[in-house]
């Protein structure tokens, strides 16, 4: 009993210390691929 209730303590914390990396991380694709787009966007509104 004092073994599972550990374990779900741990996965508890192990969500709380993914979850906000893996939104940092989505958010840092999304920027560097608007950036992306933009770049190219301009580059074919000049050319």
């Amino acid at each position: 009993m004092i073994c599972s209730s550990s374990h779900i303590t741990l996965q508890t914390n192990l969500s709380f210390v993914v979850v906000p990396t893996l939104k940092k991380s989505i958010c840092k694709v999304q920027i560097s691929n608007f950036f992306r787009i933009m770049s190219f966007l301009r580059q074919a509104h000049v050319s």
